[in-house]
């Protein structure tokens, strides 16, 4: 074990090119918000992640005012969407439903799941944080004028859509 990490599940994480070891815990470097894995226990058969991804408020993304309505109704919204969360992976992995909770103008969104492979982990991470990016992404309210790392996030889906300029208008 490394840091309470078990040398498998160390070696998963650092063998997958979207992830670096930070403090013990797992970091996704090619997330456009932040992100940390933790290994919270385990048992002889598997071990539970704690997925934590910390994304901003509508209002905290803009320049400008966001109507209190646009705000709550936007952020319930990225709730419903959440739910779905499990359908990004493709084994059964004990996905929580992941909880989103507002903090200081961020929404902490948190979910656990269990591997018993650790390679499979970094996969379920992966693919658990580009949902929930994505499920940010097609949540946008189009209208506003967007700050870092949203209009980076935006830029980039605009950019990576091929039938799209890449200054045109906002993916829905």
């Amino acid at each position: 074990m490394n840091n309470g990490v078990p040398d498998g599940v160390s070696q998963a994480f650092a063998a997958h090119e979207a992830f670096e070891e930070r403090e013990g815990a797992f970091a996704a470097t090619t997330a456009r918000f932040d992100t940390r894995i933790l290994v919270v226990d385990r048992d002889e058969s598997a071990s539970r992640y704690r997925l934590s991804l910390t994304v901003p408020t509508l209002s905290s993304a803009v320049e400008g005012p966001v109507a209190d309505v646009v705000e709550e109704g936007w952020l319930d919204t990225f709730r419903l969407r959440l739910e779905d969360a499990a359908m990004a992976v493709p084994t059964d992995s004990g996905i929580e439903v992941p909880t989103a909770n507002v903090d200081d103008g961020d929404i902490v969104v948190e979910t656990t799941f269990r591997e018993s492979d650790p390679e499979r982990a970094p996969r379920t991470a992966k693919a658990l944080i580009n949902y929930v990016e994505g499920t940010y992404a097609e949540g946008v309210v189009p209208g506003y004028e967007y700050r870092p790392p949203v209009s980076d996030l935006l830029a980039s889906a605009r950019h990576d859509d091929s039938d799209t300029d890449p200054g045109g208008p906002m993916p829905l």
